[in-house]
């Protein structure tokens, strides 16, 4: 008697890719004409430095900083151990200050709508930074923050 196939079962196993730096080389064509003039390719857009990390990586600190709360060198620490990018505090702090920047028209607007706001909510909650206590302000309606 031959074996009849009825179906099948299915099995998954949901995992991470190896989370690790991907590097892309721009190569810029330089020529020199025969009058002696040398001429290079621009960079890409974006590109300030021979060598630097790209918009994930930013994204990766910032994250971690404001929606994580994790301490600028643990974030560092974190980013060499998991992805192999090496990040100073500097660097991560900087990515935060970049960050803040060109969210400027957005809190500008968020700011004036709330002041607009008929009614709108106020509070402070304390928090430590290297035992230090601070105060974190907020204003609120039930839409904005």
């Amino acid at each position: 008697m031959d074996a009849e196939a009825v179906g099948f079962s299915r099995s998954q196993v949901f995992d991470l890719p190896d989370p690790r730096l991907i590097v892309t080389e721009h190569r810029m064509l330089k020529v020199c004409c025969h009058c002696g003039h040398l001429t290079r390719a621009a960079d890409p857009p974006g590109m300030t430095a021979p060598t630097q990390y790209g918009p994930g990586v930013h994204a990766l600190a910032v994250y971690q900083l404001v929606h994580q709360h994790v301490p600028s060198l643990r974030t560092a620490t974190g980013a060499a151990d998991l992805h192999g990018a090496h990040l100073s505090e500097g660097f991560v702090h900087a990515a935060l200050l970049r960050a803040a920047a060109a969210l400027l028209p957005f809190s500008e607007r968020v700011v004036a709508l709330l002041q607009l706001a008929d009614v709108a909510h106020f509070d402070e909650s304390g928090i430590r930074v290297s035992s230090s206590l601070h105060w974190v302000h907020v204003a609120c309606t039930t839409r904005l923050t």
